[in-house]
């Protein structure tokens, strides 16, 4: 499939490069686009064994599951911080995450091995290269289809995922005016996902000084939660087959 090895190709050079740039000049938003790639790169690879049997998703992606897992704490950090900023509770953030200085530390540790880690993405991207050619679309179709499940609220964030990057394979441009409601449920998910975990870190602390914020974010969540049954709606009415 020529889409196929177009679209993959494309994954590891966004990839080599984001982690080249961080290289030079770390920044939140590279790292934030170098862990999207790689969840790319993971559904590709799941897809791939699926296929064919002599690929192994396991030893495959497990170099690169390990520059996302890194790459995930530093990431999840930053993004607590926001929240934290958003809410005005700068106050209390040292009692849930590492202190600016334990988190720039990690960040330079990270920084130092991106050398190490554009070259594994490089010896993976040669390695799997021959297996791309082995994907039937009939499967493939018949894979992302019945994997959408809605069942469970933030667990179908995923298969919405796995089914808006494998799609870049097979559509053309004006398809993805088609999927765009797609997008928006995962986003609203998303954001609705960021507030309940900082409702469970908040009530970790005993004391009850995060009681007034608890309760504005709660109510921030059950207005989510009416914004995504409106979406899941949508997506019920919308569905759809690759051609």
């Amino acid at each position: 499939m020529k889409h196929l090895n177009k679209y993959v190709n494309k994954r590891f050079s966004i990839l080599k490069s984001n982690l080249k740039k961080y290289k030079n000049k770390p920044k939140p938003e590279q790292l934030h686009q170098v862990r999207v790639e790689l969840k790319k790169v993971k559904t590709i690879f799941k897809l791939l064994a699926c296929n064919s049997k002599q690929f192994s998703f396991s030893s495959s992606y497990k170099p690169l599951k390990h520059i996302f897992k890194k790459a995930g704490h530093i990431r999840e950090w930053d993004v607590l911080h926001q929240l934290f900023e958003h809410y005005k509770l700068q106050e209390f953030e040292e009692n849930i995450i590492p202190s600016p200085k334990e988190r720039k530390s990690e960040i330079t540790k990270f920084h130092k091995k991106t050398k190490q880690y554009i070259l594994t993405v490089k010896q993976i991207h040669k390695k799997t290269k021959g297996f791309f050619k082995k994907v039937n679309k009939q499967e493939l179709n018949q894979k992302l289809f019945r994997e959408f499940n809605d069942n469970k609220l933030h667990s179908v964030r995923k298969p919405i995922k796995k089914l808006m990057h494998l799609l870049h394979i097979l559509s053309n441009k004006d398809f993805f005016e088609k999927i765009k409601v797609y997008d928006e449920l995962q986003n609203r998910i998303g954001t609705w996902h960021d507030k309940v975990l900082l409702i469970e870190l908040l009530k970790k602390n005993k004391s009850g000084i995060y009681t007034d914020v608890i309760k504005k974010l709660q109510q921030g969540s059950s207005l989510d939660l009416k914004s995504i049954k409106s979406q899941m709606e949508l997506v019920k009415n919308s569905c759809f087959l690759i051609e």
